[in-house]
């Protein structure tokens, strides 16, 4: 079969994933091209023969480190569906003041920074920042705008109680705002604070045009540098899924918060 090395790479990239990053990229590269670049026929190789049949094909492992591999139960259940289990997840690197949201295994959320090339944990779904959806306990309304899981509270144009964010969305997920209603949350930095009450040390604004009025850098929490364990596989996902917010930053007076 003849494919492009972009093609390949990702072939090579997912049934390393399906096997837990069990097998290194020559190994997979080399089952592969026996079966003329199929991935599910090269899948079905894996899964169904012995050891000792698999590794006349992968010489650097021993038949005990491949039944060790074959006998794993979670590794073949995921094996067997041809699946990776994957989610759109956001990431920051602090030096490069970079954020942007790609889909990632499940099992190691962990991306490459685009600009310095380091590897980064995704931010916990319970510390992401950036547009939100808020949904009032008091008067049941939901309403979108900028915020930080846990942190931030904005006020609900309903019934004026202010709400924490329920969860941030990427920006290919974000709707058009409904509303004339301007942004504003409880952080004291906010430029468009309407004094909703003390705030706190630790909170600040994250709308990107808040934080550049405030000389403050883009990225409001960052991702922690990954600390590899050698069984993470380079992402497969194709680069058009990667999604940079630096293009969206909209000014203050532009953005309205949605009911």
């Amino acid at each position: 079969m003849d494919i492009s090395k972009k093609e390949q790479d990702r072939l090579i990239s997912h049934i390393r994933e399906l096997y837990h990053g069990r097998f290194d990229r020559q190994e997979v590269r080399k089952l592969l091209e026996n079966h003329n670049w199929n991935q599910e026929e090269t899948n079905d190789f894996i899964i169904n023969s012995e050891p000792s049949v698999v590794r006349q094909l992968i010489h650097g492992k021993t038949e005990e480190e491949l039944a060790d591999i074959l006998q794993n139960q979670l590794i073949i259940s995921g094996a067997k569906s041809n699946r990776v289990s994957e989610s759109l997840r956001q990431f920051a690197c602090e030096s490069c003041d970079h954020d942007w949201w790609t889909k990632v295994p499940d099992r190691k959320p962990v991306s490459e920074c685009r600009k310095c090339r380091s590897k980064f944990d995704a931010i916990p779904r319970e510390d992401e920042w950036g547009w939100a959806i808020f949904r009032c306990k008091s008067c049941k309304k939901e309403f979108s705008g900028f915020g930080q899981m846990n942190v931030t509270e904005s006020e609900c144009y309903g019934c004026h109680t202010m709400v924490m964010p329920r969860k941030v969305l990427p920006p290919s997920r974000r709707r058009d705002p409904k509303s004339e209603s301007k942004h504003s949350c409880d952080a004291p930095d906010c430029t468009a604070h309407r004094n909703h009450g003390q705030g706190g040390d630790h909170k600040e604004c994250v709308h990107p045009r808040s934080r550049a009025a405030r000389g403050k850098r883009r990225v409001v929490l960052a991702s922690a540098r990954h600390v590899s364990t050698g069984s993470t596989v380079n992402s497969y996902t194709p680069d058009d899924d990667v999604i940079s917010t630096r293009s969206i930053s909209p000014t203050l007076e532009s953005i309205h918060e949605d009911d």
